[in-house]
């Protein structure tokens, strides 16, 4: 597969659209297409992709799609006032947990009880517990926690806080085509298997995050320490509009839901740099050329 293949750009003074050739199935003219994106992709009779005569476009003076900081996530595309607005949320929930009789002290206390009890059937017994005699529902208490967890962390930090998620190549391929990444609880749902994976939570998605040590430094939540096994591996970058899915908790060893959808998707990284075209292309065939694909080491050397 040849992927220096170049594409012109055509000159200003032709004003006659130029086609550069199909991109997924359209027909692609002048400017329509980024630099590196690429073209020439099939879907086989299989539904698997066929890259033979697939190429990378690169048009001279335009910067490389998902290789440039205009193209990923970065601290400027974060409101300016991030951690004013999670302080402003913080102060809310304290204000509603101390009218409901609940101090700060006690939900620090109860964030660390979550953090020791995550499975759902231990929750319900520790909050039953914590509320007896109290005019305070579990689920309630529980929330209270939830949302005071996650307003502390995004407080604390002025990055944004990203969330990451592992999967091999044909995990991602699977992610990719049903716009989310799900729990295999949810997968069995949707009738995409049968079986629950061997995983210790079937009933979620486990992610890492960003988060700061005690000198206020950022402790990446990726790392370049991956082994997916045969076929590589792909690390899902998620933006921190995760934590505000209704479903999302964080008070716990691995923050979770259980089912994340690839619209808080902030980029995708790889192994190495032969495989960006391969995601890229996954990425097209389901209409999400607006996800950039870089390497883990690039990521974490610009972003982490």
């Amino acid at each position: 597969m040849n992927h220096n293949t170049e594409t012109q750009k055509a000159p200003a003074a032709d004003k006659a659209p130029i086609p550069i050739g199909p991109f997924m199935g359209v027909e692609i003219v002048n400017d329509a297409v980024p630099d590196g994106a690429m073209t020439g992709v099939r879907v086989g009779p299989d539904g698997q992709l066929d890259f033979s005569q697939a190429a990378i476009i690169r048009i001279p003076g335009q910067p490389s799609a998902g290789h440039d900081k205009t193209s990923t996530p970065h601290e400027s595309d974060i409101p300016a006032d991030k951690q004013e607005q999670a302080r402003q949320r913080l102060d809310a929930v304290r204000s509603e947990a101390l009218k409901a009789g609940v101090s700060e002290t006690e939900l620090k206390s109860w964030v660390n009880m979550a953090r020791s009890n995550d499975r759902p059937m231990d929750r319900r017994v520790v909050f039953r517990s914590v509320t007896r005699g109290r005019d305070l529902e579990p689920e309630q208490a529980l929330s209270f926690v939830l949302r005071y967890d996650k307003e502390t962390t995004r407080a604390e930090m002025a990055t944004p806080v990203f969330h990451y998620h592992q999967t091999g190549g044909t995990g991602f391929e699977n992610i990719v085509r049903h716009g989310s990444v799900m729990s295999s609880e949810k997968q069995i749902e949707a009738g995409m298997t049968t079986q629950k994976s061997g995983s210790s939570r079937p009933d979620v998605v486990q992610f890492t995050r960003d988060s700061i040590n005690r000198n206020k430094e950022l402790v990446p939540g990726i790392s370049m320490d991956v082994d997916m096994g045969k076929g590589g591996s792909v690390t899902l970058v998620f933006n921190e509009s995760i934590m505000d899915d209704p479903s999302y908790d964080g008070a716990t060893h691995y923050p979770n839901l259980p089912q994340a959808s690839l619209d808080y998707l902030a980029a995708a990284t790889v192994d190495t740099p032969e495989e960006i075209p391969g995601a890229q292309a996954t990425l097209a065939a389901a209409g999400r050329q607006d996800i950039p694909v870089l390497t883990r080491r690039e990521w974490i050397n610009r972003y982490a």
